[in-house]
C-alpha cells in the first residue's frame, strides 16, 4: 500500500500476510532481553519517524525525540513482561521500515553503542561471499 507523504511515495509496511496459518514459535532469550536502556533509531525526517513510531506502537514503548539537528529520533523499549527475544522484533520492524521508505540504512544506539544497519540489497539476501571485482 503506497501513499503520498510531502510529495513523496511512501509505502506503508507491515506484516505480510500469512498464506495459511502457522504456529507461533517461541522466541529465544537473548542478552538483550535483561536491558532496561531504550534503543534508540535515527530517523533522517520526520515522516519516515512518524511511520517508525506507528508501526512500533503493539511491541514497544515508542516516542519521538527531537534533536538539534534534522535527524529525529524514535526510541523504544520493549513493551510486556514478556519480552524475550524481543530484539528479534526490533531487527524485523527496522528491516520492513527500511524497504518501506527506501533508506539505505539506520543507525541504531543501545546503552553505549552504536549500530548500522543495512537493508537489503536489490539482488536480495546476501549470501556472505564477496562480490566480482570490477575490471
Amino acid at each position: 500500500m503506497e501513499a503520498l507523504v510531502g510529495g513523496t511515495v511512501v509505502r506503508r509496511f507491515g506484516r505480510r500476510a500469512a498464506k495459511s496459518p502457522r504456529p507461533v514459535r517461541a522466541r529465544p532469550a537473548t542478552c538483550w532481553d535483561a536491558t532496561t536502556s531504550p534503543v534508540e533509531i535515527m530517523a533522517p525526517d520526520r515522516e519516515s519517524a512518524g511511520l517508525l513510531l506507528g508501526e512500533a506502537g503493539a511491541r514497544f514503548r515508542a516516542e519521538l525525540v527531537e534533536t538539534a539537528g534534522s535527524t529525529v529520533v524514535v526510541r523504544l523499549q520493549p513493551a510486556g513482561a514478556e519480552s524475550a527475544g524481543w530484539v528479534f522484533e526490533l531487527l524485523a520492524l527496522v528491516e520492513r521500515w527500511l524497504d518501506a521508505c527506501r533508506l539505505p540504512v539506520a543507525k541504531v544506539r543501545h546503552g553505549d553503542r552504536s549500530y548500522v544497519i543495512t537493508a537489503a540489497g536489490p539482488e536480495g539476501d546476501w549470501d556472505g561471499a564477496p562480490g566480482p571485482l570490477a575490471a
